[in-house]
């Protein structure tokens, strides 16, 4: 039997493709290709010869991060 207070704190993990990463970031496939070549986005995983996604609470934890005005490349700089 599960422990009903770590289930209910846990939310189900999904995997979006790009279509949803640039909706939920604003930005083009281009902008987010130069961003994860440049170590600040998420990096894709590959799930089928043709198609890539992302965990979306990676996509959501780096969302936070430029909210709270904290990207990884200013974090390295600091």
């Amino acid at each position: 039997m599960q422990d009903q207070n770590t289930t209910a704190h846990t939310a189900p993990r999904r995997l979006i493709r790009m279509p949803e990463v640039q909706r939920l970031t604003g930005l083009g496939r281009t902008t987010i290709y130069k961003l994860i070549d440049a170590g600040t986005f998420p990096r894709q995983r590959k799930v089928t010869p043709t198609v890539v996604v992302w965990p979306e609470h990676e996509v959501a934890a780096w969302i936070a991060r430029v909210l709270d005005g904290h990207t990884e490349g200013e974090q390295r700089a600091a």
